[in-house]
């Protein structure tokens, strides 16, 4: 059986744009899988998307490479009003670069 991936770049199209100045942030996230549930919904809420404080700090804090996320953190995203999708990075070690979950010993 094969399996089709979304990711938050699949979303994009017309009538969808970024907030000012987060463009370059904001694709650091977009190859990360979202379940289909999650992009069938955000496809018909979404009007813009865009990042939050903590992701341009943490971003550039650790310097992340051009197209990355920092390891340590895992992606997580907020319908805002108006139709605003926030991408934010929450502190958690068990995932590596790029929101890649880090495996475990048990």
């Amino acid at each position: 059986m094969q399996r089709v991936n979304y990711s938050i770049a699949a979303l994009l199209g017309d009538g969808i744009s970024f907030v000012s100045g987060d463009e370059a942030y904001a694709r650091r996230a977009f190859g990360h899988p979202i379940p289909f549930e999650e992009f069938a919904f955000l496809s018909k809420a979404v009007k813009r998307v865009g990042v939050s404080k903590r992701f341009r700090h943490a971003v550039d804090l650790f310097k992340t490479p051009e197209g990355e996320t920092p390891a340590g953190f895992s992606v997580d995203y907020s319908l805002r009003d108006g139709g605003l999708l926030e991408i934010d990075l929450v502190r958690n070690i068990s995932y590596g670069k790029n929101g890649v979950k880090r495996p475990t010993k048990f």
